[in-house]
């Protein structure tokens, strides 16, 4: 359920068995601009373009594993930092749990909706419709 968009993937949460485990839950892979194109607005372009599909699909929070440059950049669109290398997610079949896959990145999030929150590393009101 990953889909291109530009030069940036986007797609949901998935299960290590591959199925959905959160269709409320955007994951964003990443977002790049060569060098010689930064400053130009393209980043910007590009993540709107991802959280746009991904609400499109259902997603109500936006989740990314940032780089250490790419921190302020999401930081002044509104994404937060998640206090630990994993974040804890209810599912309406348990809960999962989405870990940084680098050790030197870090998890953002920004919700779409007033109802969600972080208590600590856990994910509050995501299924509360």
């Amino acid at each position: 359920m990953r889909r291109p968009v530009g030069g940036s993937y986007s797609g949901l949460a998935l299960a290590g068995d591959g199925q959905t485990a959160h269709t409320q839950l955007g994951v964003i892979h990443g977002i790049a601009v060569r060098p010689d194109r930064r400053c130009r607005g393209a980043a910007t372009a590009l993540l709107t373009a991802c959280e746009d599909y991904l609400a499109e699909e259902g997603a109500r929070v936006m989740l990314a594993e940032v780089r250490p440059r790419s921190v302020e950049f999401f930081a002044a669109r509104g994404y937060e930092t998640v206090p630990g290398p994993a974040l804890v997610i209810p599912t309406t079949a348990g809960t999962y749990v989405h870990g940084q896959t680098t050790p030197t990145t870090t998890l953002m999030w920004r919700s779409r909706s007033a109802a969600v929150r972080l208590d600590g590393t856990a994910m509050v009101g995501l299924l509360d419709t």
